[in-house]
């Protein structure tokens, strides 16, 4: 019979019960959130991973089934990108943000990405995204552009440990 193969990042657990997914850290990446169509590739985002890519035609990933489908944007992102990028008329580009929160140095480090709107390729030329970093961990889902600013709404965020675990 069929069943959950893997976690879902809300809150879905895969089948087995508890020792099933106990160590579990690896998600199920459903990229169901936002599309944006460049060139002759479909990028599906959501905010926990890497975009998808994809045939417009087709919806089969490029680079292969599951994980292989994904994309890093030939180097740029290195953990996850926003499903939520705005778009800059004047300058032609997408702007978004990843972020990570580094257990060890107790970091939130936010970086800040910008790619062209027709080839959705970085338009730095050193490849390195300008982050920002929080002394803890919080939960940034959205963010206004201006002509001269990323504004973003930081909420103070506590876990309680003993109610996440239940």
């Amino acid at each position: 019979m069929g069943g959950i193969s893997q976690r879902g990042l809300f809150g879905t657990n895969k089948s087995g019960g508890l020792i099933a997914n106990l160590f579990q850290k690896d998600f199920k990446h459903v990229a169901n959130t936002h599309v944006i169509h460049c060139g002759d590739s479909l990028y599906a985002l959501w905010e926990g991973g890497l975009p998808y890519l994809l045939d417009p035609l087709t919806l089969r990933n490029k680079n292969g089934r599951g994980k292989a489908g994904l994309t890093d944007l030939d180097g740029l992102l290195s953990d996850n990108f926003s499903a939520h990028p705005r778009y800059d008329p004047v300058r032609n580009t997408y702007v978004s943000f990843g972020s990570v929160f580094d257990q060890i140095k107790s970091k939130y480090i936010v970086s800040l990405y910008e790619v062209d709107a027709t080839t959705f390729r970085s338009k730095r030329k050193n490849g390195v995204a300008p982050n920002f970093v929080l002394g803890a961990p919080a939960l940034i889902h959205d963010f206004i552009l201006t002509t001269n600013y990323c504004n973003f709404f930081l909420n103070d965020t506590r876990i309680n440990v003993m109610s996440a675990i239940k």
